[in-house]
């Protein structure tokens, strides 16, 4: 037998012995922010390593394994996109066995501007629903003098497995 319990009451008990709970796929990024200061020319950041700001997070808020997908904007003038001077990987030093490890981009990776999977089949469950997304970025050699700023997107949707 089935009862349901909500905020708005309980409903009377079913003979039915069936539950269909809807898939929901919801994501978050408690950590969010790169990198703010200046680089110089050659000059290399990592969020691996950094002493800033660490690796962005992406948080499983749904109920179900959830894929993680990841696409840039152009963050030189010089070079493009994809560039080795822009690069991302998936790591888990928070949160262990979080995602599937080998289905996931966990080398150094160059940031494009298409949708790209990153992360396979992140974990919902409240232990093991935090991944890294490490930022690799070095400034090019001629790259002009000003403010730089790219918008990473980071879409999610239902594994399927």
């Amino acid at each position: 037998t089935i009862t349901s319990v909500d905020p708005w009451g309980t409903t009377a008990t079913s003979n039915q012995s069936n539950l269909s709970v809807a898939s929901y796929v919801a994501i978050s990024l408690p950590s969010n922010e790169v990198l703010k200061g200046t680089l110089s020319i050659n000059e290399k950041y990592n969020t691996t390593n950094a002493t800033g700001p660490g690796p962005l997070q992406v948080q499983n808020d749904g109920n179900v394994m959830t894929d993680i997908n990841i696409s840039a904007t152009q963050l030189f003038s010089s070079g493009g996109i994809p560039s080795s001077y822009f690069q991302y990987k998936a790591d888990n030093r928070t949160e262990t066995r979080s995602f599937n490890w080998t289905g996931s981009t966990t080398n150094w990776t160059n940031i494009g501007s298409q949708n790209t999977s990153m992360i396979n089949r992140l974990n919902w469950s409240s232990l093991s629903d935090i991944a890294e997304i490490d930022i690799f970025i070095q400034v090019p050699s001629d790259e002009p003098v000003g403010n730089k700023s790219a918008w990473l997107t980071i879409t999610a949707w239902y594994s399927g497995t």
